[in-house]
């Protein structure tokens, strides 16, 4: 009984933070989950359910502040949930170890990504323009490389279904630093993107469980979602008046430091 009370109290918190950042908070979730004494399935199962209540909560805020561009929610996106749904259903046969390692270099990227200073100014370069489509929001546009972005996606969605994330880490920086999007309307279409990429990977989890016949602890599932939930409303309603840079970093932290308990933890 004691274990769904410390994920409600940590996840409330994290997903208030995630939130503000159009991210999912599989990064946290997932490790946190196997540091409690879950098995990485069923980590990154809850994860999902997890990201999926945090992320219906932001996009209804960030949606009634008209932040999410839908155009380029459909070219990033699409490539990302197809390939999520099929890394939620080869997560059951990943080994433990494997699945562990995958979480520690998704950690540890996604926190030196955060610490990079988002750039006052953008350009495309040359050897790209070639393959660029502009994409309009209001009244701003931004560029966007198919190849390149088609490419990225669709690796972040394996990974993402794989472990339980949505890769809205890697999602956000690429919008911002190679397609030029600006961080407001990058957050609040990340969050979109992270609500339909963990729909997908929650789909491949649930038909791999009927395959094995898992058993899904539900207590659990419905005090982390209701504790999401709560915390990622709260967390994008905060949004635009938090400064999110002191927030990067503190997330790159965070991040540094999991990954470091999960490796020392095999080791011991």
């Amino acid at each position: 009984m004691l274990l769904p009370i410390v994920v409600a109290l940590l996840f409330s918190a994290a997903s208030s933070i995630f939130a503000m950042f159009g991210l999912g908070g599989g990064l946290f979730y997932a490790p946190t989950l196997v540091l409690l004494g879950l098995p990485p399935s069923a980590a990154a199962f809850i994860s999902l359910v997890a990201i999926t209540s945090t992320s219906i909560a932001a996009f209804a805020v960030y949606k009634k502040a008209e932040k999410v561009s839908w155009k380029l929610a459909a070219v990033v996106d699409p490539p990302t949930d197809i390939m999520a749904f099929i890394g939620g259903i080869y997560a059951y046969l990943i080994e433990r170890e494997v699945a562990l390692l995958i979480l520690v270099a998704v950690m540890l990227i996604a926190g030196w990504l955060m610490l990079k200073p988002t750039p006052s100014s953008r350009s495309t370069p040359p050897w790209l323009s070639h393959f660029n489509i502009v994409i309009k929001h209001g009244n701003q546009r931004f560029i966007v490389n198919l190849p390149i972005t088609v490419a990225v996606t669709a690796a972040i969605g394996f990974a993402a279904g794989a472990v339980g994330i949505t890769g809205g880490v890697f999602k956000v920086p690429l919008m911002v630093l190679l397609c030029g999007v600006p961080i407001d309307i990058a957050v609040a279409t990340s969050s979109f993107m992270v609500l339909l990429t963990a729909i997908f990977g929650l789909a491949g989890h649930l038909s791999a469980q009927a395959a094995f016949s898992a058993e899904a602890p539900w207590l659990l599932i419905a005090v982390t979602a209701a504790a999401t939930f709560l915390g990622g409303a709260l967390g994008a309603l905060k949004a635009v008046k938090v400064e999110k840079t002191k927030l990067r970093k503190g997330y790159s932290i965070l991040m540094f430091g999991l990954a470091f308990f999960i490796i020392l933890k095999e080791l011991l």
